[in-house]
């Protein structure tokens, strides 16, 4: 049986490589541009006479609409070297927003205020990308997600990229998505009073010859922790719900102390119910435990690795002998 055609012998005969990268990059690099000036001068209208803003003036209409979003925490001004309107690091940026990439551990994910962190903006710019008209710079039978993808090494696929442009700036969780800030929630409401119902689906037991001890297994990090305790003793899990855990950073409350004399935060977080963002504690702002190491994140991320999105848009599942589109460092002119 004969094979398809190659990826890469597809984009060659389709391309003019040099001048549609270029053309492509700069109008990506314009589009983010205009969506981040837009937004500023939102935000200086919004300002009050004490220089705050108010966060209750984002709408749905400028998140929807053709107007780009004022921009809550995460919208703070930009440095012009953090790589806000720089392509690869959009999509960096995006890639980790959608948990396609493991997060920094620190700088809530995105290593801020050295890198630019994912915000509404950005989003604005994806329902822009998703909405227009590559034809003419990426050829008539070329999907804009394998296009990227083939480009810049990236692993979007629709039903991530459509998850992500369907959030509702309606919706009460969605400041929480964006930002990262997890929902704060009271560990006296979990009412630890005992080492936990016997049959639970997370308890394991085992035994030796003379005494049994009983054990249970973390469905994030499948790490063992003794009966007796609530909390994964490797990632800060609670043994009952995956979405909850305990942030073992430390109080903001005074900066000047070294970490070691710092309080622990101790503040027991719950992620939101949406497959996006990196999830961070509300009260201290560090990134939930171990969430970038390959053994949390591969809980909770949404890559497909069987999948592979075709030259034009299809989603088919990838043969074992066939190569997935590979970085051009002639296309990309680096």
């Amino acid at each position: 049986m004969v094979r398809s055609i190659s990826w890469n012998l597809i984009v060659r005969d389709t391309w003019e490589p040099a001048v549609r990268q270029t053309a492509f990059e700069d109008r990506l690099r314009h589009m983010l541009e205009e969506a981040h000036r837009s937004a500023g001068l939102l935000q200086r209208k919004a300002h009050t006479h004490n220089g705050y803003l108010h966060q209750n003036n984002t709408t749905a209409d400028e998140v929807t609409g053709d107007a780009p979003p004022t921009l809550l925490r995460s919208a703070s001004c930009h440095d012009p070297d953090d790589g806000t309107f720089e392509v690869p690091h959009f999509l960096e940026r995006s890639s980790t927003f959608m948990r396609l990439r493991r997060p920094f551990k620190a700088g809530r994910g995105y290593n801020c205020p050295k890198l630019a962190a994912f915000n509404a903006r950005d989003l604005h710019v994806w329902r822009q990308i998703l909405s227009q008209d590559w034809r003419d710079m990426i050829g008539t039978d070329i999907d804009i997600l394998f296009y990227i993808n083939h480009c810049f090494d990236c692993e979007f696929h629709k039903e991530v990229v459509q998850s992500l442009v369907d959030l509702d700036a309606n919706r009460g969780e969605f400041d929480g998505v964006i930002t990262g800030d997890a929902n704060a929630a009271d560990i006296n409401s979990l009412g630890l009073s005992g080492p936990g119902e016997e049959g639970h689906s997370g308890l394991v037991e085992t035994s030796d010859a003379d005494t049994a001890y009983h054990i249970w297994t973390c469905q994030v990090c499948q790490h063992d922790s003794p009966r007796e305790a609530q909390f994964c003793v490797s990632c800060q899990t609670y043994r009952h719900d995956s979405t909850m855990w305990i942030c073992p950073g430390t109080e903001k409350t005074q900066p000047s102390l070294p970490r070691h004399k710092k309080k622990a935060c101790g503040q027991l977080m719950r992620m939101w119910d949406v497959r996006l963002g990196v999830p961070c504690c509300s009260s201290c702002g560090e990134v939930r435990y171990r969430a970038h190491e390959d053994v949390v994140f591969a809980f909770f991320c949404n890559r497909r690795p069987d999948v592979a999105v075709r030259p034009t848009g299809e989603e088919t599942m990838v043969e074992p002998d066939e190569p997935r589109p590979q970085r051009n460092k002639n296309i990309n002119g680096r």
